[in-house]
């Protein structure tokens, strides 16, 4: 299993593991770490000591003691030390949710996928209980193997349900709202599905639909549109629908193969290649491939 340099702000993109890694950090005040375009998974946050720093859209929030944060897919990741008292103690996991999670992630907003919920209000023991629960899930990420990685995601999923309030049921209005942006979306996954371009078909500023997607979808918009087009790609491979990569990727709207190729690589765990028919065209492409690379 290959482990990302925490140091370079695009190493978590090129990383391959299965389930999630994570990590403890004492920074000083040159640390800070940018991300644009976020990742392809979560990233949580917990300070246990010092002060840290979150900039977004909205304005800066500071990351004091017992606070989390949370980086849903997409979100953009720019975080560091505050210059004063000039020290950040945090622990930190990226993970991959199942897709049973996102309703979990329905903690304060400080802008669209950036999640903050301070522990403070929590008594003591509790506090002291998701300390416990996030520093054990970190120490299971460092053993590499299946069964951490199982053990660790349970606890962290103990974290979210325990965090997180009961959930209310959505209005018809958001209901209605959902549906009509689900259907549109998968009908058609070859236009432009930009946030303006929702946004426009919904009537609503870009910033007011994706808070609102984000809450209905527990995705930003074009996180969940991305995954809408790669397992539509996965599936039109695997029913022998696509007879190359390039092809995949145009039918779905992706105008680049090899961006295609690794959005895909990094939400499946495998190349789409791997899944395409085997055919003597297919093997004698792979064979170029390999050759140049």
């Amino acid at each position: 299993m290959q482990r990302a340099n925490p140091y370079d702000p695009e190493g978590i993109r090129r990383q391959h593991f299965a389930t999630l890694i994570g990590g403890r950090y004492r920074m000083r005040t040159n640390y800070r770490i940018r991300r644009p375009e976020g990742t392809h998974d979560c990233l949580l946050l917990l300070t246990l000591a010092g002060l840290g720093l979150l900039r977004h859209p909205e304005g800066d929030t500071p990351l004091p003691p017992d606070t989390l944060a949370l980086h849903t897919p997409g979100t953009p990741h720019d975080y560091a030390t505050a210059p004063t008292p000039g020290l950040w103690d945090f622990a930190w996991v990226h993970f991959r949710p199942p897709e049973t999670w996102p309703p979990l992630f329905r903690w304060p907003e400080a802008s669209p996928g950036l999640h903050i919920l301070p522990l403070a209000p929590f008594p003591p023991p509790f506090r002291r209980r998701i300390r416990a629960l996030f520093v054990e899930a970190i120490r299971l990420t460092a053993k590499a193997s299946p069964r951490g990685d199982a053990l660790a995601m349970n606890l962290l999923e103990n974290i979210f349900l325990r965090c997180t309030p009961e959930p209310t049921a959505p209005t018809p209005a958001d209901a209605a709202f959902a549906e009509r942006l689900r259907a549109h979306i998968h009908a058609n996954l070859r236009a432009d599905l930009s946030v303006e371009a929702l946004a426009r078909y919904c009537s609503l500023s870009p910033s007011r639909f994706a808070h609102r997607f984000t809450q209905a979808f527990g995705l930003p918009p074009r996180a969940y549109v991305e995954r809408c087009r790669l397992e539509r790609a996965r599936r039109r491979i695997v029913a022998g629908e696509c007879a190359t990569v390039k092809a995949a990727a145009y039918t779905v709207g992706f105008l680049s193969p090899d961006l295609f190729a690794r959005r895909f690589r990094s939400l499946h765990g495998i190349p789409p290649s791997a899944l395409l028919p085997r055919n003597p065209s297919n093997e004698k492409a792979n064979q170029r491939k390999t050759r140049r690379t």
